[in-house]
């Protein structure tokens, strides 16, 4: 199609207009009444050759802000406007040859302002078909099956990078999992970089840990000496159980009877199948003797009537004990004691001691009292009185001068007064009215001679 065009003067230019397909219109752009020469778009900056595993991105870009870049794929002949071009292409593709692709600058606005086509190479490498197997995908944290081989292949790979970061870089890893875990290879190729991944998750089997109770009453493992006690697993489910102590298997049943404990036991216990191809972790389980053992010390052990024994408590391991000196019984924790004994012959002295743990252990000693070195107060002329009194005690020598030593005891042998009276000659009086009501045993020794009696507070 040919068209005179008058521009300056009696000069008549002649332009021929080759209609392609994206100028459908064209005739009515012939006949506008105003027509202007434009430069063809300039070719795209910045293609250069790409290359990419599996796809890669070409770009380009343009220094006109009036064009729009589209891609013509491998057509160099073609005009499209599918594919408009923002900065930057991705190519997907596969080989290794080089392939061309094209882009083409249209000026807006005007449908057959096409520039030539710009070709790009674009080398597409293939993806390593890479594989991943397991010996086995499922495996125990303890026990014979606790461990599986992984091993990677395929493709040209000549590396390989193994998640978790601690398995070694070689293609095939035995390993164990404490946990379940997925694994994850990378493999190169060394000709061409590029890489494939591909994970497997191996499953981890881990019976519970055992817990153990008492089939009565709370577990104890701080028994008492010659105690028994009965254990049994709570959460065993379908697994076998093994109660082991030192490296051999002691029991196989669900319950373990310690009886009548002597010493510290070193107990553990597992749980585990058929095979022990999977076992559960050890729970220590160390039951201990409660150490506890009574003993005192009698200074004297051998004294006359009205004689004193000063008991001392030696016991180990004790936190409270109880003495029993004959019928009395003293609770009041008190480590040495002192006693007075009146009556002659063979004494029961007995120690209970005991610990916060229950336990308790008993010692039984003996005094043997002799026959009378204390003199009576009948027919010495020295008088105590009243008797029963309610608060003080009068004590007549008779005329002696004397120096006197008064003590006066419970029942238990405790020293609870005691006075040192010099040149007494009269009537001495002693303030008992701090003293609970009971009966004391009251010890005068005169100018060397000891003289006692029984007294009565009300």
């Amino acid at each position: 199609m040919k068209k005179n065009l008058i521009l300056l003067g009696s000069i008549i230019f002649t332009f021929t207009f080759l209609q392609h397909a994206k100028c459908d219109n064209i005739q009515d752009y012939l006949n506008s009444s105003t027509m202007a020469v434009r430069a063809e778009p300039l070719a795209p900056v910045g293609l250069s050759s790409v290359s990419g595993c599996g796809n890669a991105v070409v770009t380009a870009t343009t220094t006109e802000s009036d064009v729009t870049m589209y891609w013509q794929g491998t057509n160099p002949d073609g005009y499209s406007t599918a594919t408009v071009f923002n900065g930057s292409q991705t190519v997907t593709a596969m080989g290794t040859s080089t392939t061309y692709y094209y882009v083409r600058a249209l000026r807006n606005g005007y449908c057959c302002d096409w520039s030539d086509a710009y070709r790009v190479s674009v080398i597409i490498n293939e993806i390593p078909q890479l594989t991943l197997t397991a010996t086995s995908t499922e495996i125990c944290a303890n026990g014979l099956l606790n461990t599986t081989t992984l091993k990677a292949g395929g493709g040209e790979c000549t590396s390989w990078t193994w998640t978790p970061s601690t398995l070694p870089t070689t293609q095939e890893v035995t390993t164990s999992f404490n946990t379940t875990t997925t694994v994850k290879v990378t493999g190169s190729w060394a000709n061409n970089s590029c890489t494939a991944t591909k994970e497997i998750t191996i499953l981890v089997n881990r019976p519970e840990t055992p817990v153990i109770t008492a089939t009565s009453g709370t577990l104890n493992q701080a028994m008492c000496k010659g105690t028994s006690q009965i254990l049994q697993a709570s959460n065993i489910g379908s697994y076998g159980i093994e109660w082991i102590i030192g490296n051999e298997v002691v029991g196989t049943q669900n319950t373990y009877t310690i009886d009548n404990i002597s010493a510290d036991i070193a107990l553990k216990v597992q749980y585990t199948d058929a095979t022990n191809s999977c076992i559960s972790d050890v729970k220590d389980l160390p039951i201990k003797v409660s150490e506890i053992t009574a003993n005192f010390t009698s200074e004297p052990s051998t004294v006359a009537v009205g004689g004193v024994v000063t008991f001392t408590n030696t016991s180990l391991g004790a936190t409270s004990w109880t003495w029993t000196i004959g019928s009395d019984v003293d609770n009041s924790n008190i480590t040495t004691k002192s006693v007075y004994f009146y009556n002659a012959g063979k004494q029961t002295i007995q120690l209970t001691a005991s610990n916060a743990n229950g336990c308790s252990d008993t010692k039984t000693d003996y005094v043997t009292v002799g026959a009378a070195s204390i003199q009576s107060l009948q027919n010495s002329g020295i008088s105590v009185y009243p008797n029963p009194l309610k608060d003080i005690l009068n004590i007549d020598l008779a005329g002696r001068n004397a120096n006197v030593n008064i003590n006066v005891y419970s029942m238990m042998g405790s020293v609870v007064l005691t006075r040192q009276i010099q040149n007494v000659s009269g009537i001495e009086q002693i303030d008992l009215s701090e003293l609970p009501s009971d009966v004391y045993i009251v010890s005068l020794t005169i100018n060397g001679n000891s003289y006692m009696t029984k007294l009565t507070k009300e």
